[in-house]
């Protein structure tokens, strides 16, 4: 593919811990978290941009009795606009699904704690941004600049 047109990421992680205790086997503890993304980028026209991103959490313990997961979506649009592209106008769309939320998960020796904390849901932003620097420096590409400023979602 054309990386001027399409860009994408994909992958996904997974972190396990696990407490044993060499007295008693039943107060062992083992713990998976499991995180799958995906991020794409379309440009269409040199001068429009379509972003999305989606990532799947999933959280799995052996003391609690059912596994938690979520998902978060974003979407964005955006236009180039000024001399050099340095102006951009962007309309974004933030955990599109409205499953935002957080959650702790502890076990001990004597208590297993839950917490699960909700987090702003669903919202919508339009922005500008501006960039100090040239778009189209050499190596940068379109965009080159402005992507390093915004990060991944």
């Amino acid at each position: 593919m054309n990386s001027k047109v399409l860009e994408y990421n994909l992958g996904g992680q997974w972190t396990s811990t696990g407490n044993y205790y060499k007295n008693n086997s039943e107060l062992d503890q083992n713990t998976l978290l499991s995180n799958y993304f995906v991020d794409v980028t379309v440009t269409l026209w040199k001068k429009w941009k379509l972003q999305g991103g989606y990532n799947f959490n999933q959280y799995a313990d052996d003391q609690f009795d059912e596994d938690q997961s979520f998902s978060l979506m974003n979407f964005s649009i955006s236009r180039f606009i000024l001399s050099k592209d340095r102006g951009q106008i962007k309309f974004s769309i933030f955990d599109a699904l409205d499953e935002n939320r957080g959650l702790s998960r502890t076990a001990d020796v004597n208590y297993i704690e839950e917490v699960r904390s909700n987090s702003i849901g669903r919202y919508a932003m339009l922005s500008f941004i501006y960039s100090i620097r040239g778009m189209n420096q050499p190596g940068q590409g379109q965009g080159g600049a402005m992507r390093m400023m915004e990060g991944r979602h």
